[in-house]
């Protein structure tokens, strides 16, 4: 080939090039971010909007109903999920993969003011965001301390701890958890308010009146101006106790008469214990394009000076870090490419037998490698858990075009013909080989771009990681290596090793080749006796379980407990410290983080930071098992024990089963609860429950409206009158310490644990008079849901739950539609949530991808060897390199998911190689007249050097995943024994039945190319 005989003439030139690729790839790495994984979240934007006051059943039909049908007419929807609670519309709107998510919110904004006009009125505008797709705490910090409250941590907390951990790189937020923020409460008393005249009304519009925080303006000379500033604010308990509030002929009556004013908590509706203890959490949220490993050690770097600023009683501990298990995975893989390079260096010197030989095969891994990383910083990827394991199996192929080279141009010197001579000749031999297999390698991967889902976003970044590396690795064996092979390699006598392994590849050559004889004259029998054995593996490996990711031991657990609904952060506490104390007794704990509220008062979470792998015998999910028993049989509670989502796609329950109905929420949560109880008696869950259900009690207050218009007291009035009272109004801010804080009114706790004492909140009439609430109105006791949720536009539920002990997520998921099926009437559906979601929508993507990958061969060998023929000879042992890998699979009681889904992809390219080699060689010698099974066999006995070098190479750079341990091992050894099983039993097979059915399907002659008749001269016209 013209470009080979370039460079091996020019050989600066070479050089030239591949130290720029060099220089290219060093300057991609230094740039190039790192992460656990490549960003999968689907996009998503949501919408929320507050309506005070409103109940969950009206937020849901006046608000939530009104926004879906505005968004849905956006198009690329995925689908719509909301949650009404009281007072509080929630949406989230997913869409398709690769849409502009900016110009996708204008659109959902336009389609939201549009409809602003049919919501509610004192509705707030609603706000469309963009969610972010790395949200969730990477650590947690939980201070702590034996002398001070909460009080006093949560001012810690947010004065100094807060703000230093802020400003930290790649840090975009710090939520704190736990917290007690100061605030100035003022807790009404509704006996001396009706006593004395005063109306929540009269104290919020004095208190607003009375603490005026406002710049007064300057006053200006001629020569200077001064500022002047006003002293309308109060700043201490007093200042707000004296406060008038109403002023007649007879009496005066001030803030501290009716209520008790003090320096107290804004909120009290969340907790968190820390290793047992009382704690205030802050949980760092990196951004997400930022390296999670670097923030985390640029917080623990800055935690130091942090502590030295608090006092000597505090502590400050990290108890849950995720990137330890980034961190250690990531090592781990690092660690596994330094392993493949060192097994692929053993091969080629033990199959090569020469140093010489062996320097110009190895030269090709860090060339083709460190390109590679160039080419991931220019298409915006990150070098992550799936580009590292295609850089690991990248270490055995990058050698293949380079070993052919080497090979040939060694066999052409042995030959008799000088170094220069034998690279001219034995690359121009082997030229339409190493591009037919280059391209074809890269081809199986072309269909990955149209993978839906996860699965498609996982596949990407590797198929593409792999395909340039082998890119690379043929543009390095087009250049440099043979180059290389024309000043380095050298005729003369071998050593004793060359000798050894030249003999010894003699007679297994010539052995093979007298085996080929006698399989060709029974290929009948051969391709039989392959059928039937690829029909028993099948039967062996149909029922392997198809998942996203496999489960992994990432180092924690996490905990998820719910207690009744309407249970008070009172009742909750106490299940929490239980909950602590579960996983503060574990033995391989390291600390221990409960949490409690937040979303809801009666739900909590829990994680356990486990000791490093290396320092205990026991798996995470063991780990889990054995704390199962022990969570379940706690009273008054519900919880589960299970690992973090293996692609970080949620951080619950691993099945999420949406039951959508077209009737009534009551009807819906009657089904549910069947679904439940079924699942629960039929012992396929460990853990189940359903959100929607009627058992919050609820108080409905009714107002007479006509004997509220004769004393002429309105609705609002006594709307806004329970809400100040039960409920709380912020007034005003006041500062203190320098900060600004809440200013609460609110009815007194003890004022109001009991129906009875809505009777004691009083409204004030036409004639001045103090009016009872029973007097305009009827209470009536009910059970109402906390919250009401919507799944593609109908009203949902969803089942979340968790596999018992051994039973593995479809298994489950299948049993759990089965009964849902059974037990739903018509006008019932069901659909997926979160990682369930995603599994569906990626279910069947690595059948579609291999089928896809394999027509795609089909079709570029198909161009490139000018024949129909020729590929399906190629590739007709795919389908059983196919069922070997998934043996291998099977054996290690492995899935089919995003893993080893690409090792079944790769198996095909892989495969294929040695199709070509076969092909192109016998084709080769057909040409210069030899029959087609002298050709074949002559091919195969030439081949089988180079065709078992690059097996063995490929197989001992997958070698260390398939003996992975640590963290991500799991992942790792499922690959891996797809990849090393795959290729050697593929390969033996294939070294026997390719012969075969070439001379099966060849004619007995080779059709030449058609040529075009030599042009005429216009002399030869005339």
């Amino acid at each position: 080939m013209w470009v080979t005989d370039l460079f091996i003439r020019r050989p600066v030139f070479a050089i030239v090039v591949n130290l720029l690729l060099v220089g290219f790839g060093i300057y991609g790495l230094m740039k190039l971010p790192i992460q656990h994984l490549p960003d999968i979240s689907p996009p998503t934007l949501s919408i929320s909007t507050t309506l005070l006051g409103a109940s969950a059943q009206e937020v849901e039909t006046q608000i939530t109903t009104v926004l879906e049908g505005a968004v849905s007419a956006v198009g690329s929807i995925d689908v719509i999920s909301s949650t009404s609670s009281e007072g509080v519309s929630s949406i989230e709107v997913q869409f398709d993969e690769g849409v502009d998510l900016t110009q996708i919110a204008n659109e959902v904004r336009a389609g939201v003011n549009d409809v602003v006009s049919q919501l509610p009125e004192n509705t707030d505008t609603p706000t469309v965001i963009l969610s972010s797709s790395s949200a969730t705490p990477i650590l947690y910090l939980a201070l702590s301390s034996d002398s001070l409250n909460e009080l006093e941590l949560t001012d810690l907390a947010l004065r100094q701890i807060e703000p230093a951990l802020q400003i930290v790189t790649g840090v975009s937020s710090i939520d704190v958890l736990g917290e007690r923020d100061y605030a100035l409460r003022i807790w009404l008393d509704s006996f001396r308010m009706a006593t004395l005249g005063v109306t929540a009304d009269d104290v919020t519009a004095a208190v607003a009146g009375a603490n005026v925080i406002l710049p007064a303006g300057a006053l200006y000379s001629a020569t200077q101006s001064t500022d002047v500033a006003d002293d309308a604010s109060l700043n201490d308990v007093t200042g707000f106790g004296n406060i008038m509030v109403r002023h007649d002929d007879d009496y005066l009556v001030r803030v501290r008469d009716v209520a008790r004013v003090e320096i107290g908590a804004e909120a009290e509706d969340t907790s968190v214990l820390a290793d047992d203890k009382p704690a205030v959490a802050l949980g760092v949220v990196a951004r997400s394009d930022a390296n999670p490993l670097t923030v985390a050690s640029s917080i623990k770097a800055a935690l130091p000076a942090i502590l030295e600023s608090l006092p000597t009683s505090v502590k400050l501990d990290i108890v849950f870090d995720e990137t330890i298990y980034i961190e250690a995975s990531m090592s781990e893989v690092f660690d596994t490419v330094v392993e493949a390079v060192f097994l692929v260096i053993v091969v080629i010197m033990l199959f090569l037998g020469s140093l010489r030989a062996s320097i110009i095969t190895l030269v090709t891994i860090p060339l083709s490698l460190i390109a590679t990383v160039g080419v991931l910083y220019v298409l915006g990827f990150s070098l992550n858990t799936f580009t590292l394991l295609a850089l690991v199996l990248a270490v055995g192929l990058v050698v293949d075009d380079a070993i052919v080279d080497v090979e040939n141009v060694q066999r052409h010197i042995d030959q008799g013909h000088t170094a220069i001579d034998a690279a001219f000749i034995g690359s121009r031999e082997i030229g339409f080989a190493v591009i037919a297999t280059t391209l074809t390698l890269v081809a199986v991967y072309a269909p990955v771009g149209l993978l839906p889902g996860t699965m498609g976003r996982l596949f990407v970044q590797f198929a593409v990681t792999l395909s340039v590396a082998v890119l690379f690795s043929g543009l390095v064996s087009r250049t440099l290596s043979p180059m290389m092979c024309s000043r380095i390699l050298k005729a003369g006598d071998p050593s004793f090793l060359k000798k050894l392994i030249e003999g010894t590849f003699e007679k297994i050559a010539s052995r093979y080749a007298t085996l080929l004889r006698h399989v060709i004259k029974a290929r009948w029998i051969t391709i039989l006796v392959a059928v039937i054995l690829g029909a028993v593996a099948v039967l062996f490996v149909h029922n392997i379980e198809t998942t996203l990711a496999p489960a992994e031991d990432e180092g924690y657990l996490i905990t998820i407990f719910q207690g009744p609904q309407g249970s008070t952060l009172e009742y909750m506490e106490p299940q929490a410290e239980a909950i602590s104390a579960i996983l503060s007794s574990v033995p391989e704990a390291v600390h221990s983080i409960v949490l409690v509220g937040g979303g809801s008062t009666n739900s909590g979470l829990g994680f356990v930071l486990l000791k490093p792998w290396n320092e205990r015998t026991r798996s995470a999910q063991e780990i889990a098992l054995s704390l199962w028993p022990q969570v379940a049989a706690l009273p008054g509670v519900r919880g589960a024990v299970v690992n973090p989502d293996p692609l970080g796609l949620g951080g619950g329950y691993p099945i999420e089963l949406v039951v959508k109905s077209t009737g009534t929420y009551e009807n819906l949560a009657d089904i549910a609860d069947q679904i439940v109880a079924k699942a629960r008696e039929s012992g396929v869950v460990s853990a189940i429950s359903s959100p929607l259900s009627f058992a919050t009690p609820e108080i409905r207050v009714e107002i007479d409206r006509d004997i509220a218009r004769e004393l002429g007291i309105d609705a609002s009035t006594m709307a806004r009158t329970l809400s100040i009272m039960l409920g709380g109004d912020d007034v005003t801010k006041f500062s203190w310490q320098d900060q600004l804080y809440e200013v609460i009114v609110e009815l007194e706790m003890s004022d109001r644990s009991q129906e009875a004492d809505l009777d004691r909140i009083y409204l004030r009439d036409l004639q001045g008079t103090m009016v009872p609430l029973s007097a305009i109105a009827s209470v009536h006791d009910t059970l109402t849901a906390q919250s009401l949720t919507r799944f593609a536009q109908e009203r949902s539920t969803t089942l979340s739950a968790a596999p018992r002990g051994g039973r593995s997520v479809a298994a489950t998921l299948a049993a759990l539609e089965a009964i849902a099926k059974d037990i739903m009437p018509n006008g019932f559906s069901l659909d997926y949530s979160g990682p369930t979601r995603q599994q569906e929508q990626s279910s069947g993507s690595t059948g579609l991808v291999v089928a896809a990958g394999f027509f795609t061969i089909l079709l570029v060998l198909a161009a490139q060897f000018e024949s129909f023929r020729d590929p399906i000879i190629i590739l007709a042992v795919a389908p059983l390199t196919l069922v070997a890998g998934a043996f291998g699979l099977k054996l290690l009681d492995g899935s089919i998911n995003a893993y080893s889904g690409v090792g079944l992809i790769t198996l095909i390219g892989l495969i294929a190689k040695h199709g070509i080699l076969i092909a192109e060689f016998a084709n080769q010698r057909r040409d210069n007249g030899e029959d087609k099974i002298t050709a074949v066999i002559a091919a195969c006995e030439v081949r089988l050097r180079p065709i078992l070098m690059t097996v063995f190479a490929a197989a001992a750079g997958a070698m260390p995943l398939l003996y992975a341990s640590g963290a991500g091992a799991n992942s790792r050894e499922q690959i891996g024994a797809v990849i090393v099983v795959g290729l050697l039993l593929g390969t033996f097979v294939s070294l026997f039945v390719v012969p075969a059915i070439y001379t099966m399907l060849t004619p007995k002659t080779r059709r030449p190319l058609v040529t075009p008749p030599p042009e005429h001269s216009p002399s030869a016209h005339a």
